[in-house]
């Protein structure tokens, strides 16, 4: 086999397994502000608040530093399925976007 063909095939089968077949929007997010870096885990004791629809991260100087978390019900329709969650988080202008 042409190794062209060999490689467009890899490529093809990569792709074909990125595609889905249905979405589910994610909504009711929380978030904790921490400190840039500070640890692997959330701030334990901290209040977690709701990220309201215009939700942004930032401050005057442009930074803030947060764990985000929502809870996620996989439908019955995806049920034995691969499903695969996506973060499409930033907005072009660099404003987060839970």
């Amino acid at each position: 086999m042409n190794f062209i063909y060999e490689k467009i095939g890899k490529f093809l089968g990569e792709i074909k397994s990125r595609i889905y077949g249905e979405a589910v929007a994610l909504s009711s997010f929380e978030y904790c502000e921490c400190g840039y870096k500070n640890s692997n885990q959330p701030p334990r004791g901290q209040r977690w608040l709701p990220a309201g629809e215009n939700f942004s991260l930032g401050n005057k100087s442009g930074e803030m530093h947060a764990w985000i978390r929502t809870k996620i019900t996989i439908p019955e329709s995806m049920l034995g399925k691969s499903v695969a969650l996506v973060n499409n988080s930033f907005e072009t202008d660099g404003n987060v976007k839970p």
